[in-house]
């Protein structure tokens, strides 16, 4: 399954870059890496920003949605 994401990711990144726009993958960081995305966009059961800020490039987005404050409080735990 990872592969197939991986040859999908590949495939759109042809396609973003021609366009020049950016990348932003769901919750697989680690195809964030891989591939050099332009970031990751986090679910909260995904890992936490603070494990997968410091696996990314420093150039890469993190990015994640809160519709209350406690759920950025509690994202990071």
């Amino acid at each position: 399954m990872e592969n197939e994401r991986i040859t999908l990711a590949t495939e759109v990144l042809k396609i973003t870059s021609h366009f020049q726009t950016r990348l932003i993958i769901g919750s697989y960081y680690k195809i964030a890496i891989e591939l050099k995305l332009d970031g990751v966009y986090l679910l909260p059961t995904d890992s936490s920003p603070t494990h997968v800020r410091e696996q990314l490039h420093s150039w890469q987005f993190i990015g994640a949605a809160a519709h209350h404050l406690q759920d950025c409080e509690d994202f990071d735990k």
